[in-house]
């Protein structure tokens, strides 16, 4: 038995110590090959400093803000005046809080959007503000940036191509669309604004804090001053929406009463002209008919005055709940102009060349190694001389 184990133990040491043979070989090989190495890493390093250099630069604005809560507006009073009339509004619901979960889906608006995207921006290498979408979609406004031109007239040539031949198409396309549009009512993107509509959802993010109820806004623009000012635009848009969202039956409630109040004035006005002119001509009363048709014009009269005072009541209640349900953001990080740059990250994208040389380097000389080893018994001819492959 000791013989045995003694043996499992000799086995266990030898492939350990072939493992040691093994990467201590692979070392000493790639320490053979260093100038190659280091050769094909200069190579991607200095890619990379050419990318870290030439890359757009990008600033990011952001805010956090609390939109205000509203509580239900109870409609019994209102409901029950308009039982008056002959009218029920039991069906008729206050405006509830909107949730904070609906924020991020405000960005997703079309008209939101199309307002956001014709807003004017005022960018630093620019003498005037400009909307964003001719910033996005006329290259004039732009800032040069090499390595995108590179990238946009080598790889991206197929799609900069595609791109001119559809938007010359599109014009055609889109004044046949205008005219279907108008008669059905509906909404659509032309192609720049579709481009626009890209860039925006790809710049701008909203996301909630559930746990402390606030709500963070960031956009990323390519100046600090530009950023921040759409950050501004963003936040005054979005709360323009969400109070007219918030009010929307509020306000319906308030028309419905105002339209009442108008005709239970009109109809007391009325009333009240048809009273004092029977008095006027029946200053003395001596018939009992006389006396009752005082007392109907007076009934009248009375009913028609606790519908209008009613009316008054609830229209300035409806009124003052309207304000009370417009909401009010509570900024609790406001708006600043960024003072640093987001992207590039340099030192990133220069660590990130530095190992993909070190690495596709070190595969080259390894893998021909292996090609090589594998490659003993394959003809002559189609083996390739190491010093055709790299330099030692």
């Amino acid at each position: 038995m000791k013989e045995l184990e003694k043996k499992d133990t000799d086995i266990q040491n030898l492939e350990n110590k072939e493992d040691e043979i093994n990467i201590l070989g692979i070392l000493s090989r790639l320490w053979d090959k260093r100038k190659f190495i280091i050769k094909i890493t200069s190579y991607f390093l200095a890619v990379g400093l050419f990318i870290a250099i030439f890359s757009a630069k990008e600033y990011k604005a952001e805010c956090v803000f609390v939109p205000q809560s509203s509580s239900d507006m109870q409609s019994s009073s209102l409901s029950s005046l308009a039982s008056l009339a002959g009218i029920n509004l039991g069906s008729m619901s206050s405006t509830q809080s909107l949730s904070p979960l609906l924020y991020p889906n405000i960005l997703q608006n079309i008209d939101f959007q199309k307002e956001l995207m014709y807003s004017k921006i005022k960018f630093e290498h620019l003498d005037s503000a400009i909307t964003i979408i001719d910033y996005y979609n006329e290259p004039k406004y732009q800032k040069f940036n090499l390595l995108s031109s590179l990238v946009k007239y080598s790889f991206g040539l197929p799609f900069t191509i595609k791109r001119a031949i559809s938007k010359f198409k599109n014009i055609k396309e889109t004044a046949e669309i205008d005219t279907n549009v108008e008669c059905e009512n509906l909404k659509f993107f032309t192609d720049d604004e579709y481009e626009t509509q890209k860039y925006l959802l790809n710049n701008i993010s909203c996301s909630i804090n559930v746990k402390e109820g606030d709500i963070n806004l960031s956009v990323i623009m390519p100046d600090a001053k530009s950023a921040a000012q759409l950050t501004q635009t963003v936040y005054n848009l979005m709360q323009q929406y969400v109070t007219e969202f918030k009010i929307k039956k509020s306000k319906e409630q308030l028309k419905f009463v105002n339209s009442r109040y108008n005709e239970a004035k009109k109809e007391f006005e009325i009333v009240q002209l048809a009273l004092a002119e029977y008095k006027d001509a029946n200053r003395i009363l001596t018939s009992s008919t006389s006396k009752i048709k005082l007392q109907k014009l007076q009934s009248e009269y009375d009913i028609a005055y606790v519908v209008y005072k009613e009316l008054i009541t609830q229209k300035l209640q409806i009124e003052l709940q309207v304000k009370e349900d417009t909401p009010v953001f509570s900024s609790v990080v406001p708006i600043r102009i960024p003072n640093r740059r987001i992207r590039p990250n340099r030192l990133l994208i220069l660590i990130i060349w530095l190992l993909l040389g070190g690495i596709i380097s070190s595969s080259l000389v390894l893998s021909y190694d292996w090609l090589k080893f594998k490659g003993n018994n394959w003809p002559k001819k189609w083996v390739v001389p190491e010093e055709n492959y790299f330099k030692k």
